[in-house]
């Protein structure tokens, strides 16, 4: 086949030509990038939901410099700020990040609360992993893609998570074993 014309030899045994193989490929192509801007707005649309579901007083709050904090930061697996756009996917288009969340909005504050996420979509269904401590491990929570409040109970989950990282191990009565004597 030269110039878009098969050989006679091949005109009635050949099913598939170029043409077919080229686009399949593009229609590949085309569902990569389907499949990578749902999971980058299911990404965005947790991250928003979380922070909706805060009542936050605002976007931000002032450090000691009077700089302006995020209450809620997206991070990647490095601990680097990041954005929906910016993660990298991988080869198998899962979403590995962190969810940020200030613990103390005081001027000399800054603490925050890492939750490790999990994201990807399989059959239009948002599968979501939440971690406490890293990516390892965690509950799994599915969730219909675009259906209204969809991310409430992976919100409150994500809130729960935080709640319980607000702690100071040494104040607990096991960190003063050896100290304190029992009655």
């Amino acid at each position: 086949m030269l110039n878009g014309h098969i050989s006679k030899k091949w005109n009635n045994k050949m099913t598939i030509t170029y043409a077919d193989i080229k686009a399949k490929r593009e229609k590949l192509d085309e569902s990569r990038k389907q499949h990578i801007s749902r999971l980058r707005d299911a990404i965005a649309g947790l991250r928003n939901s979380y922070i909706d579901s805060l009542g936050l007083p605002g976007i931000s709050w002032k450090d000691l410099n009077h700089a302006d904090r995020p209450y809620v930061r997206l991070l990647d697996e490095n601990e680097k700020d990041a954005s929906p756009v910016t993660l990298d996917l991988g080869e198998t288009y899962t979403a590995r990040f962190i969810l940020a969340t200030a613990i103390n909005d005081s001027p000399r504050g800054g603490e925050e609360a890492f939750i490790y996420v999990t994201l990807s979509i399989i059959d239009n269904e948002i599968n979501v992993r939440l971690h406490q401590n890293t990516f390892n491990h965690g509950d799994e929570y599915k969730v219909s893609d675009g259906e209204d409040g969809a991310y409430i109970e992976v919100c409150e989950k994500i809130k729960d998570l935080v709640f319980m990282d607000i702690v100071d191990p040494h104040l607990s009565k096991e960190s003063f074993k050896g100290w304190i004597s029992s009655p």
